[in-house]
């Protein structure tokens, strides 16, 4: 049995929700990889993924992360953009919009705190694993953030604002609202130091 590691993703990868990628995706790899020349078994082994991985991305069956189909298109040479030009236009429009993940200031928090991943997620009603992708700022979990709504105080389509009372509550915070704020805090801190 081999044992397959994969590095976190590169920060420089886009935020991006898998509903934005298109629902041709499949068809988009299938094609890329057939005009590139490349078998399936060897681009899913140039893509450090399994030929099944790979298979069921190129069907329809699976929706490939951005790291899956970043790998994916290196086998060839191409971009992460050629395949799903909508992740490119939101990275684009997040960079020029500031928009940032609260997920590395809470990660910063929880540890200040000495609370493990377990606690923290059993704590605000979620499973571990959702947690660490929110933590890696890989995802923006239902009832615990939301992106751009301004009846959350968003002020514009970008905005992420921490919505979770139990989350907040959990690391020490009176609301979601000054937990946001200590993030924030965290991260202009971040910044300068930088």
């Amino acid at each position: 049995m081999r044992l397959q590691t994969r590095p976190m993703i590169p920060s420089r990868l886009p935020f991006f929700f898998l509903r934005d990628l298109p629902m041709d995706i499949g068809a988009r790899v299938l094609k890329a990889r057939m005009a590139s020349g490349l078998t399936r078994r060897i681009a899913a082994a140039r893509a450090d993924i399994s030929y099944g991985t790979l298979s069921r991305i190129e069907v329809g069956a699976q929706r490939p992360s951005p790291a899956t189909l970043l790998a994916i298109a290196g086998t060839w040479g191409g971009d992460l953009e050629d395949l799903a030009p909508v992740w490119d236009e939101v990275q684009v429009e997040i960079e020029n919009s500031g928009l940032w993940s609260a997920g590395p200031s809470i990660r910063t928090i929880r540890i200040q705190r000495g609370l493990t991943l377990e606690a923290l997620a059993e704590a605000a009603g979620m499973v571990p694993s959702t947690l660490s992708r929110f933590e890696r700022g890989m995802h923006v979990p239902r009832g615990i953030a939301v992106v751009g709504d301004p009846d959350h105080g968003a002020d514009d389509k970008h905005d992420l604002v921490v919505t979770s009372a139990a989350l907040a509550k959990a690391l020490g915070y009176q609301s979601a609202a000054a937990l946001m704020v200590a993030c924030r805090k965290l991260l202009e801190e971040q910044v300068t130091d930088s």
